[in-house]
């Protein structure tokens, strides 16, 4: 009896009982506000955020919201869907602190820069 106790309790404290793995959540989950932009896009313009389950989320000036989804390749995150008249978003590169997120306009080849932000003013569902 003692076993079957022991072994339930077990598999209720991990996934064994699920049939899966637990998700890792990845380090960039969460909120990152625009900070820098060479093509003129001013400080805050918008938000990104990055879901734990693979959905990421774009924010614009007026938390107007973009859905697509994202994967990560050694460690570069790539969204992919495409911003109407400007086309894909191909690959946004962590700096190697995770202090900040690169994003490489494939259109204008220019840089963006952003930074975690704790308190977005906007919030998806």
């Amino acid at each position: 009896m003692s076993r079957v106790l022991l072994s339930l309790l077990f598999c209720s404290a991990s996934a064994c009982c699920h049939g899966s793995p637990v998700a890792k959540i990845p380090w960039f989950a969460g909120f990152w506000q625009l900070t820098s932009d060479e093509d003129g896009s001013p400080y805050g313009y918008d938000l990104n955020e990055f879901r734990a389950d693979g959905r990421y989320v774009i924010y614009g000036p007026n938390c107007e919201q973009s859905f697509a989804s994202y994967h990560v390749y050694n460690e570069n995150i790539y969204i992919t869907f495409d911003v109407p008249g400007k086309g894909p978003i191909a690959m946004i590169s962590p700096t190697k602190d995770h202090r900040k997120l690169i994003y490489t306009s494939p259109r204008t080849r220019n840089n963006a820069g952003y930074e975690r932000d704790l308190s977005p003013k906007c919030r998806g569902k």
